[in-house]
């Protein structure tokens, strides 16, 4: 699976939007055309967002994904839990990977 889970679907929507402007207009659509027919292809069969999600859900989302496509050991669901410290315990791992100091909760008078 690759990280865009859409993809081949949009690029066949596309393909087939396109498919029907050279059947109608006899021509290839000219650029101006083609993308607004990939913007029409990316819309089309696009779910409703049905809530809103956290950085650290998205975040957890993320690096299942990139585990599975990698066949390493799933994240607990306790990465990304706030209410258990989980998100906190993450953004600290990775600043301490980017070389970022922890955010200081002290005063900042």
């Amino acid at each position: 699976m690759g990280f865009s889970r859409c993809r081949a679907q949009v690029e066949s929507i596309y393909d087939d939007l396109v498919g029907d402007y050279v059947a109608q207009h006899g021509k290839t659509p000219p650029r101006s055309v083609q993308f607004q027919l990939a913007q029409q292809a990316t819309l089309t069969d696009r779910p409703a967002k049905t809530r809103l999600r956290t950085f650290a859900e998205q975040d957890l989302d993320i690096e299942s994904t990139l585990q599975a496509a990698l066949s390493r050991e799933p994240v607990t669901a306790s990465a990304g839990d706030p209410s258990r410290g989980g998100a906190e315990q993450h953004e600290h791992a990775d600043q301490e990977r980017v070389g970022v100091e922890p955010r200081s909760t002290g005063d900042l008078t």
